[in-house]
């Protein structure tokens, strides 16, 4: 399921209505807490956890009520380390087991398990166990993040015979996917697409390094944004500080590096963005993940420059890339203790950077056909760059300049960068190319007729199709990286001998490229027409007046100072969205309630909440409206008055709600949740049709939630791959596009103040 699809309700619930206790293996202490006091505080749903870092008298406690006939605890919730390593938890879980009150199994990040995933952790591979010892106690494992290696991998390591796999879509409609050319003004960049796109609104900018994480920081506060950073060497509780500072809304961005992130639950995330290169599709795709969980629109941007790609493997090499928080701790700088785990991310990172490069096919395609998805391209409706831009292409067989270029590197003795060599095949005459003779070399100059940027794309090309590869190495004392480009000799004989061609698109010559370049899109400016706010409009369709428009921006602004204040309140656990989400805030802001009935008509707003909060809502709502109303006096209607005092009639006798409405957004809402409205409706036609038997031996029944069938699609099939599985371009026909309506793509936008 994708990131907010709603994992975690897929075993709460049950553990809720039925007998028994849930063990829930769940791998950081910090998401256990975070879960735990969701459970307590805002759903009231008994829960404990387990961890090593615990005072044993504690622990001590936890077990007693454990071995109690009437145990309080619905979940229980540990670490992989806990099963792993302590007798006394596993012995609990047989007496638990024994009395029929082991009610089910959950691992959650499942892909930890396998060593083909992104995040592999040791300690997962020992669950396996569980399975062994309760082979009658059902489990279920959960992830947002796997390929068909990786779930193949999962059943296999954990022991799962005759299991059912159910899988939904990755795909998140409310994300707009953007790669954009990473320039020395890139901070620039980033600060006008937030204050034309995002202005005060909340995002996550995800950086490289530690020290990349606080440059980024500090600039984007010189720019006037609200802006911290977060990362592996801050003390724990400075991150535990700027944390909470985020989830309260007193800080509108994080720059931070992947430590950050697993658990949050924060729905009005507006955009992610990726300041350097992630390490895999599969990172990529769960970081973005953590944009628009309440279904709103939001930006994924990732800046990219292939010097990113060049620092990051020598950082994989080195063992000192930050870690994902599910591997930090499990194996140190895993890099240097298993060849087979550096090729894997290696090779995860040429998939990322052949996505970077591939400026043709759509995003979300790239993206999901890397799970094995179905998409149809003609769904995106232009919400990626390459779907938008609509850029002129020429296809253009350039095997004889990929061999020119791999006789050069020959030539050249193999010790030499992909700039100089480049240098070299333009024809420069600079110092550098005299001082080792290359300007005598038959090849200096072959290249001077191709435009400028190609033979930099076509070595690119040569080094994801792994013909050239990339020796990185540090070249100086003050740490800088550089590469020398080799040949992999097993992989170039068919290029050379002629069994072997290659074939790229390029922008056609025309106005129609020029004019559809990166200053017309997000990441440089205003979001593309369609991105754009729609207009905002009222029951009856009619366009809401300027007036309207300039009341309800008032009252976002004051709704969210009330909540900051409710916030403070509450004290120590609550966050933002636990009281109102910014979803519901712009539905209270649009339709402007009057009334505690009213109010129960917006979504996310339950009894609890009106009883709780009611009041002050409606108060702030009457003084916004006095206000605004005082300040456009001149302009006020004379029945004003009247209306007030009526609506102030109806709220005095609206204090006691009796309404069965009870729908508190304690977890906000998904981007699925319309979409399974609808399969539920249809469910009357059947799901055998979406059920296949999978290959792992005869293991597993998989079962397409959305009805995907991810092995027979035509779109997929006009993706070219390489051997290694790395997608390339589609050369589609000319003239083919999907000029499909765009309808009602996106639900209304944030107020902006």
């Amino acid at each position: 399921m994708p990131t907010g699809g709603g994992k975690s309700l897929t075993y709460q619930l049950p553990a809720l209505i039925s007998p028994g206790i849930t063990l829930v293996i769940s791998p950081l202490v910090s998401l256990i807490q975070d879960q735990i006091m969701h459970l307590l505080q805002q759903a009231n749903i008994p829960a404990a956890y387990l961890s090593a870092n615990m005072e044993w008298a504690e622990q001590q406690e936890i077990f007693r009520e454990l071995t109690s006939s009437l145990c309080k605890y619905k979940l229980l919730y540990v670490t992989p380390e806990k099963v792993a390593k302590s007798d006394a938890l596993l012995r609990q879980l047989e007496s638990l087991h024994s009395r029929g009150s082991l009610a089910r199994i959950v691992i959650d990040e499942a892909h930890c398990v396998s060593q083909w995933g992104h995040d592999f952790r040791p300690d997962y591979q020992g669950l396996g166990i569980l399975k062994q010892k309760f082979p009658s106690t059902p489990v279920l494992a959960l992830t947002a993040t796997a390929t068909a290696s990786v779930k193949a991998d999962v059943v296999q390591a954990l022991g799962l015979v005759n299991c059912i796999i159910f899988r939904q879509s990755f795909n998140r409609p409310n994300l707009w996917y953007s790669v954009m050319p990473k320039t020395k003004k890139c901070l620039e960049d980033i600060d006008k697409f937030i204050k034309e796109n995002h202005f005060d609104e909340c995002g996550i900018i995800y950086c490289l390094s530690r020290m990349d994480c606080e440059k980024v920081a500090e600039k984007l506060q010189e720019y006037g944004h609200k802006a911290s950073f977060y990362h592996g060497s801050m003390d724990p509780a400075q991150r535990a500080f700027v944390q909470k500072q985020w989830s309260k809304d007193e800080i509108n961005i994080i720059c931070a590096t992947v430590a950050f992130g697993m658990g949050i639950n924060k729905p009005d995330v507006r955009f992610v963005i990726h300041h350097s290169l992630p390490k895999s599709i599969e990172g990529y795709h769960q970081e973005c993940g953590r944009a628009g969980r309440d279904g709103q629109r939001s930006s994924c941007v990732l800046y990219y420059n292939y010097s990113d790609y060049i620092r990051v493997k020598y950082m994989l090499s080195q063992g000192v890339v930050e870690q994902s928080p599910l591997t930090s701790g499990s194996r140190g700088a895993f890099s240097a203790s298993s060849d087979r785990v550096f090729e894997t991310n290696i090779e995860n990172l040429l998939r990322m950077v052949s996505y970077c490069e591939n400026e043709v096919d759509c995003r979300r395609l790239l993206q999901l056909v890397h799970f094995g998805e179905k998409f149809d391209p003609a769904n995106c409706r232009k919400t990626c760059d390459n779907c938008s831009k609509m850029v002129s292409c020429i296809e253009k067989d350039v095997t004889d300049i990929a061999r020119q270029l791999v006789e050069l590197v020959l030539l050249t003795g193999q010790h030499y960068s992909t700039s100089h060599i480049l240098e070299v095949y333009r024809g420069s005459m600079s110092q550098i190319v005299k001082k080792h003779r290359h300007d005598a070399l038959s090849l200096h100059g072959a290249g001077k007729h191709l435009a400028k940027g190609e033979a930099s794309r076509i070595i690119r090309h040569l080094v994801i199709d792994d013909i050239l590869v990339e020796d990185i190495k540090k070249s100086d004392i003050y740490g800088s990286v550089s590469s020398v480009l080799k040949v992999n000799q097993t992989k170039v004989q068919r290029l050379r001998s002629g069994n072997q061609a290659i074939i790229m698109r390029f922008p056609a010559p025309t106005k129609a490229s020029r004019t559809s370049k990166s200053d017309i899109t997000p990441a440089k400016g205003s979001l593309l027409p369609e991105m754009a706010c729609p207009q905002q409009s009222d029951t009856n369709g009619q366009a809401q007046n300027e007036i309207d428009l300039n009341l309800s921006a008032k009252l976002y602004a004051a709704l969210r100072m009330l909540r900051t204040v409710l916030v403070k309140e509450a004290g120590e656990g609550v966050m933002a969205y636990h009281i109102f989400g910014n979803a519901t805030l712009q539905q209270i802001s649009k339709k402007i309630p009057r009334t505690k009935e009213e109010l129960l008509e917006i979504s996310g707003i339950g009894k609890a909440k009106v009883n709780k909060y009611g009041d002050r809502v409606i108060e702030t709502i009457e003084s916004t409206i006095k206000e605004h109303q005082k300040a456009n006096k001149n302009n006020s209607s004379s029945g004003s008055s009247n209306e007030n005092a009526e609506a102030m009639k109806r709220r005095r006798q609206s204090k006691t709600i009796n309404s069965d409405n009870n729908d508190d957004d304690f977890a906000e809402s998904t981007v699925q949740s319309k979409k399974r409205a609808t399969k539920i409706k249809n469910a009357e036609k059947g799901v055998s049709d979406s059920i296949g038997i999978s290959n792992y031996d005869d293991r597993c029944i998989d079962i397409d939630l959305d009805g995907y069938d991810s092995t027979n699609d035509e779109s997929n099939q006009n993706l070219q791959k390489n051997p290694s599985g790395r997608v390339l371009p589609r050369w589609s026909k000319p003239g083919i596009k999907g000029n499909s309506p765009i309808g009602n793509l996106f639900e209304e936008y944030a107020f902006k103040k």
